[in-house]
């Protein structure tokens, strides 16, 4: 599960759409759009490495950030959204393992794969020491 997911699980249930938001530098953003409204998370905008402004243009005016970028990016989204954006500090949900925990006990439950040698780890994009080696 990536981290934009396990912090949209957070609000399951809500109103509004979750725009997770992480790692703002130099204009751009690791973030998703998801509604949770039935529950578990659906993508609206797939998680990716977004420039900060292109992200913000695709959002719905009334909607719920929250991660550390969504913090740093506050004032461009206040503009952008006005009082229709809310946000929320990461700390605020007490930590992503119990979501991330719950969610694999109901994936577990419907019959997901439990071998953990099939997990792969999912990258937005290449680390710093990936880069290197090309």
């Amino acid at each position: 599960i990536s981290t934009l997911r396990a912090l949209a699980l957070a609000f399951p249930f809500a109103a509004r759409p979750l725009c997770p938001l992480l790692d703002l530098r130099r204009g751009q953003i690791y973030g998703a759009l998801f509604d949770t409204s039935g529950g578990d998370p659906v993508p609206l905008i797939p998680e990716g490495h977004y420039d900060l402004d292109e992200l913000i243009s695709q959002l719905p005016p009334a909607l719920l950030c929250l991660g550390h970028g969504a913090l740093q990016a506050q004032d461009a989204l206040r503009v952008a959204g006005g009082e229709g954006i809310a946000l929320m500090n990461p700390v605020d949900i007490g930590g992503l393992a119990p979501l991330v925990a719950a969610w694999a006990g109901r994936e577990l439950s419907r019959g997901a794969p439990s071998d953990a040698s099939t997990l792969t780890p999912s990258y937005l994009q290449a680390s710093a020491a990936e880069k290197g080696r090309s």
